[in-house]
Formats: C-alpha cells, structure tokens, sequence
C-alpha cells in the first residue's frame, strides 16, 4: 500500500512564498441578488462590478515575519490603490491578509499554485456580509 501526502498550497521557503504570490491577480468576489432574506435571491458573480485586480510587488522574510512590498488592489479596469497586505506562512499553508480602501478586510488562502480563495467582507449600512472571494494569477 502506498500512501501519498497531499497539501493544498505547496509553499514554503522564501523563494516559493515569493514566486507563489508575486505578480498580477485577477477574478471576483460573488454577490446576493434579489430578495435574499426570503430565500428568493441569487449568488451571482457575473456584474463586472464585482471584478478585482491585486498586484503583488514584492515579498521578503524579515525577522520571521513575511512583508508585501508595492501590493496594489481595485475594480478591475479602473485604478489600483495601495494596500497593506501581510502574509502568513503556517507549515503549507499561505495565507494573505488587507483591507480595501472602502474599508472592507480581505482574507484570502493559496489553494493551487495559480489560485487564491477566500472571503471579503463587506461592511454596509445593515452590518457587515462575507462574500467569497476567488482570483488567480494571470502574470
């Protein structure tokens, strides 16, 4: 019998978190449409609107801490704006963390070598909405 070890975001080392997450990300994050509070909305995910863009600069370890240099994030097609992106290393696991210039935390994990998933959340009048949030790496 032979057993094989998976993991869902192979990263670890300086020169892997850097190629990993270094370059251009793009994709969307998903929204409710319609009456959801009585169960008759939708996720949808087709409203450019919802389309994201984050730029990645730069990566380096420092004092066992993993820091984001020239990190960039916006509306797809529109201007970029800086962000303060912080990068957490756990065994394999990559894990990206920022807030949008509106304010609204982003939490997003490597799952595959071109591919970060996860969660914005976004703050309204009513409160606050997780929305899931997925991008891959086109550069």
């Amino acid at each position: 019998m032979t057993f094989v070890a998976l993991t869902t975001a192979p990263c670890h080392g300086q020169a892997n978190v850097e190629k990993a997450l270094v370059g251009k990300w793009e994709g969307q994050f998903t929204a409710e449409v319609g009456d959801t509070r009585r169960g008759r909305g939708r996720t949808s995910t087709e409203d450019p609107r919802h389309l994201r863009t984050l730029v990645i600069g730069a990566i380096r370890e420092q004092g066992g801490k993993w820091i984001a240099e020239g990190a960039r994030y916006g509306e797809t097609g529109k201007g970029l704006g800086k962000v303060d992106l912080t990068v957490e290393v756990a065994g394999q696991q990559v894990t990206i963390h920022f807030t949008t210039g509106a304010g609204n935390p982003v939490k997003l994990t490597l799952v595959k070598e071109n591919e970060l998933a996860g969660t914005i959340t976004v703050k309204s009048g009513a409160g606050s909405v997780f929305r899931q949030m997925q991008l891959k790496k086109i550069e």
